[in-house]
């Protein structure tokens, strides 16, 4: 693999989901905005990747975008009980893929 096939993984993959999930928790846990849009924004390829997709997911990816925005807003006008239900579905979409990813079977 070269450096750029590296570098899609770490953007489009799920490095960027798991981090994303991390900064989103640690955003809501401590109510810092900041970390909620840093997370939404490191989880923005991700989404964007599964919102690509013809499958129903690809309305959990979009709604996963503009949940870790709205998320974003809403903790910065002081309002983390609708920060972190507007984190749900990006929470949701996480769950989803992990679940299919690991009942796929390789063989």
């Amino acid at each position: 693999m070269t450096a750029v096939d590296y570098l899609v993984v770490v953007v489009f993959g799920w490095p960027a989901a798991l981090l994303g999930v991390f900064l989103v928790a640690v955003g809501l846990g401590t109510r810092r905005a900041g970390l909620v849009l840093a997370g939404g924004i490191s989880a923005l390829g991700f989404c964007a990747y599964i919102a690509m997709n013809p499958t129903p997911a690809r309305w959990l990816g979009l709604a996963a975008i503009a949940g870790n925005l709205l998320s974003a807003l809403a903790l910065r006008r002081r309002r983390p009980a609708i920060a972190a239900i507007a984190a749900l579905p990006y929470l949701v979409l996480i769950v989803h893929m992990a679940r299919i990813v690991i009942l796929v079977d390789g063989t």
